[in-house]
């Protein structure tokens, strides 16, 4: 990156040392070789000739074989099974990608909490999405650099659909992560608070990269960045068909002005590699002090109105991967589980996208 470094983590690129043992060959008579290459013969296909024996009983010749079938069936080994859904490894030539659909209308302008105090909704959820493309970059790095294992895409709706990023990678639908480890559209200075040693707490001024911009303005067209979101991974899944399935992660605040988009996000989850189906969060954002969150459910019984219903319906059922991360994070979760959380303040919507998101299967 021009002006950023980022400390990435050591590659042991130690090598390894290999002995070459020389072979020892049994030693033959050279008589004893010579009288067998005499006294062979090879049949045109390449079989041994051998001299006829004596005549065998019929008897003795079926019981022969009834023995070698009964010997080749037991050292048959058997079938493997299939191969569990969302194992795919992850690598440079089968990547998978992170595709984030991000509700940019007016009322993103709103605060919600973050922490003790309340930030605007559209510049916490840049903010959090920044943050993870720098933690993703160093997740991905080796001691030649960041390898693309994943390519990833956000799709800001609002007064337009249309991807979101900013800088040398703008308008563009799927990146992969080493051009955006590579090409931020800036880089800005903030304070963050760290331990001083001594048992106090010090600010500290770091730069971070950005590279998406936080936007408010217009309506929630959800129908329409479901259909987007669609054309993208239907071209990523033609080009990457057994790669482990692509993860959208859906941020709103609020319910769709351009129709009801039950049926295009089924779509999209309904779209699937040889690994599995397409995996969908929803992540509900509240500008409500007093609204209580609901994560990661197993039962719509528990949702307040038909739109926090849709949600649940249309998100996937958590990965036992995701499951055991959030179980991590200190949620409650079960088989069942939803990829949906209601009503999410910052510090939620952080850790539901780490839970969506945490790089697995790399090779």
């Amino acid at each position: 990156m021009p002006e950023h470094e980022t400390d990435y983590p050591e590659y042991d690129s130690d090598e390894r040392e290999h002995e070459t043992d020389e072979h020892e060959t049994d030693e033959y008579e050279t008589d004893e070789l010579e009288e067998e290459a005499e006294t062979e013969e090879r049949l045109p296909d390449g079989i041994p000739y051998m001299e006829p024996g004596p005549e065998e009983e019929p008897e003795a010749e079926a019981e022969t074989e009834a023995e070698t079938v009964t010997v080749t069936a037991t050292a048959t080994a058997p079938a493997p099974g299939p191969r569990p859904k969302y194992s795919a490894e992850i690598s440079r030539d089968n990547p998978s990608c992170f595709l984030f659909l991000v509700d940019q209308s007016s009322s993103m302008s709103d605060d919600f909490r973050a922490g003790d105090a309340t930030q605007p909704k559209a510049s916490g959820v840049a903010d959090g999405i920044n943050r993870w493309m720098q933690e993703l970059s160093i997740k991905c790095a080796k001691a030649e650099g960041v390898r693309d294992y994943y390519h990833v895409g956000v799709i800001g709706y609002g007064n337009t659909v249309a991807p979101a990023f900013v800088g040398p990678i703008a308008g563009r639908d799927l990146v992969p992560i080493s051009e955006i480890a590579e090409n931020p559209a800036r880089l800005e200075q903030r304070t963050k608070k760290v331990p001083d040693g001594a048992g106090g707490i010090i600010e500290q001024t770091v730069r971070v990269p950005v590279w998406l911009d936080p936007v408010a303005n217009g309506a929630t067209p959800m129908c329409r960045a479901a259909s987007e979101a669609y054309r993208i991974l239907e071209e990523w899944l033609d080009e990457h068909p057994d790669c482990f399935p692509p993860i959208v992660i859906h941020i709103t605040d609020g319910e769709a002005t351009d129709g009801m988009p039950l049926e295009r996000i089924r779509a999209l989850t309904n779209m699937q590699s040889t690994d599995g189906n397409v995996l969908l969060f929803n992540i509900h954002l509240s500008g409500h002090a007093n609204a209580d969150p609901i994560s990661f459910p197993a039962t719509p019984d528990v949702l307040p109105d038909d739109y926090s219903k849709m949600l649940y319906e249309t998100a996937s059922t958590l990965t036992p991967m995701m499951a055991a991360l959030a179980r991590e994070h200190g949620f409650d979760v079960t088989d069942q589980s939803k990829a949906f959380v209601l009503n999410a303040d910052l510090v939620l919507l952080v850790q539901a996208i780490d839970i969506g998101t945490r790089p697995s299967n790399l090779r």
